[in-house]
């Protein structure tokens, strides 16, 4: 089992450590699994440290997860939410969604699966294969891809490969007799959708297992992508990709249909996007109907998470409220108390003092969103530059 602690740094850069990585005997029952874990924790020093924690879907993790939150809720140093501690892997939530689409098209891509491992198992083929791409002006920098089971993104990048040497098939097939794979035009049509569709999944996948810069604030928009593409394969014509686009759909309607809110509240938090992030992309996820409900529970748990850490600095929350202080009694009295200035400034700190100040999350959200049209803009950085004023 390995255990990766995530966190950020006195200079607000993302950094990473594996902090053990050992044999854990069986059954990998939840109950091991969280002693273990915990086990780690305690040796490291950092049991009071740890906010969130990160496991692959599965029902011992599930309930390792569970077993974790006890524990920490039991600490009177615990540092977060107990209902935002687990946060399921949405990289692996992928991975799940495609492998119940590839089991739908496994017969499907057969052809290209069957001609790619008769090309590798002969390097003269291969080479064969070669020449003919090369003699028609195409570059051979790309190697034929295989697909494994394990894999789920082998199989995009097979396809992806296969479309690149596309017009190399035909002319092979004229030299080679032994060689009857090769697809029909309505196949390739139908592979061109499936890779297009697979091609969604390879882009977020990518983003969501980046280790170099912040992924969370980039979920909410990416799982948008990805339902965009799933409703686009539902309505094509082509049985067998839309046959698996659903079972694709049925698994995210699964996992995603109930949003993880501190992801979105993360969202919220990229400067970029704020309220847009909740308000815009809710409204493609969830329908008319449960949208506003959903909307307001984000609302809600933000400004709950918010004071969660307010109160253990000081500052205003959206309940606080300044006390009275003996300058506002000053607004009651009329008989002068020395300097007349004196007087005005003590009037003016009284008079605004009577309104309850916005608080700091009030404030970012009532601002407006910064322009970032550039993929790599740095929210750590940003956040960096904004901590005096947040």
């Amino acid at each position: 089992m390995c255990v990766t602690a995530h966190y950020i740094d006195a200079n607000w850069i993302l950094q990473s450590r594996i902090i053990s990585f050992s044999d854990l005997d069986p059954p990998h029952t939840g109950a091991i699994i969280s002693e273990t874990i915990f086990e780690i924790l305690l040796e490291w020093g950092i049991q009071n440290k740890v906010s969130t924690i990160t496991l692959d879907n599965t029902s011992s993790n599930d309930k390792a997860a569970e077993n974790l939150r006890y524990l920490f809720s039991r600490r009177s140093d615990f540092q977060f939410m107990e209902k935002f501690f687990h946060v399921r892997c949405a990289a692996h939530i992928l991975n799940l969604m495609v492998q119940d689409g590839l089991k739908v098209i496994t017969s499907v891509i057969s052809k290209i699966r069957n001609f790619v491992l008769y090309l590798k198992r002969s390097p003269s083929r291969l080479f064969k294969f070669g020449e003919i791409a090369r003699q028609l002006g195409i570059y051979t920098f790309r190697g034929l891809r295989i697909d494994v089971p394990i894999r789920w993104n082998s199989t995009f990048k097979m396809l992806d490969v296969a479309f690149h040497y596309k017009s190399v098939f035909p002319e092979y097939a004229c030299r080679d007799l032994h060689y009857v794979w090769l697809p029909l035009d309505q196949e390739w049509d139908m592979y061109e959708r499936i890779r297009d569709i697979l091609s969604v999944f390879d882009e977020v996948t990518e983003i969501f297992s980046g280790t170099k810069f912040s992924t969370a604030n980039k979920f909410l928009s990416n799982l948008v992508k990805v339902k965009r593409a799933l409703d686009k394969g539902i309505l094509l014509e082509i049985s067998c990709v839309r046959d698996m686009t659903i079972a694709m759909k049925l698994k995210f309607d699964k996992y995603w249909s109930d949003c993880h809110t501190l992801l979105t509240i993360v969202s919220i938090l990229d400067p970029c996007v704020k309220m847009f992030a909740l308000t815009n992309f809710y409204r493609e996820i969830y329908g008319p109907v449960e949208v506003n409900e959903r909307i307001e529970d984000v609302k809600s748990s933000l400004s709950e998470l918010y004071s969660f850490y307010a109160v253990d600095k000081n500052v205003t929350t959206h309940e606080g409220s300044i006390a009275p202080s003996t300058t506002s009694s000053l607004l009651q009295s009329k008989e002068p108390r020395g300097d007349p200035l004196n007087d005005l400034y003590l009037h003016i700190k009284a008079s605004t003092s009577m309104e309850a100040p916005k608080s700091d999350l009030e404030v970012y959200l009532s601002e407006q969103c910064i322009e970032c049209e550039d993929s790599k803009f740095n929210i750590l950085e940003w956040w960096k530059l904004s901590s005096m004023k947040y």
